[in-house]
């Protein structure tokens, strides 16, 4: 082969290296760029939270305490001479709230309730304790939870009244923390002395205290 033809050669393939470096090189610049994850965005106010505000212990005389967020508003209902609780929580900036019920019932077992108060469709039972006792949870499919007990001869109902049209704001979170607290409180115990006896001797009773 001649000189002159050897030197086109190899500088042929030189530039045919360098052209296609550069072809690699454009490939890799030109290719699109991968779309970066979307991060979910942070909750605004009135959308369901995890997040309590600082937590109160409410202790009612009728025998039973719990914690809740200290931000909300609580009622008593003292007009309701018909139940020893009609305790009522409430946000005034949203539908829906927590209502405490305490009241007399001839069911021995939280079984019997459940087969007379609940309804067979739509509903999910679910078993549980509320303060130590035996307890039945009913959820409903319009958001409605109804948690019941039972305290000797009453009733505990502890129930969930969801917004209307299904609310953004989620009163589970709380719900729960007030079921997971709940406690019932033994009664006190005053002493009271009956007249002396004509021997000088008189004698401490105990009466417990009666809910009304």
């Amino acid at each position: 082969m001649e000189p002159d033809k050897k030197k086109i050669i190899i500088i042929g393939g030189g530039a045919a290296a360098i052209l296609g470096g550069l072809l690699v090189a454009s490939l890799v610049f030109l290719k699109p760029k991968q779309p970066e994850p979307i991060l979910p965005a942070l909750p605004t106010r009135g959308e369901p939270t995890e997040v309590l505000a600082p937590l109160v212990t409410w202790e009612d005389p009728a025998g039973f305490s719990f914690d809740y967020p200290g931000n909300l508003d609580t009622n008593s209902h003292e007009e309701d001479k018909e139940n020893y609780v009609h305790l009522e929580l409430m946000d005034s900036e949203h539908a829906g709230g927590i209502i405490i019920w305490m009241k007399d019932t001839n069911y021995e077992k939280i079984e019997d309730w459940v087969r007379k108060e609940t309804e067979a469709v739509n509903e999910q039972i679910f078993a549980l304790t509320l303060g130590g006792h035996q307890a039945k949870k009913v959820v409903s499919a319009d958001g409605r939870i109804v948690t019941a007990a039972l305290d000797e001869e009453v009733i505990v109902l502890v129930e969930l009244v969801p917004g209307p049209g299904y609310s953004s704001y989620s009163w589970q979170p709380i719900y729960d923390q007030i079921i997971a607290s709940f406690k019932f409180i033994p009664l006190a115990v005053k002493e009271t002395a009956p007249p002396v006896s004509a021997g000088g001797t008189s004698e401490i009773w105990e009466e417990e205290e009666v809910v009304e």
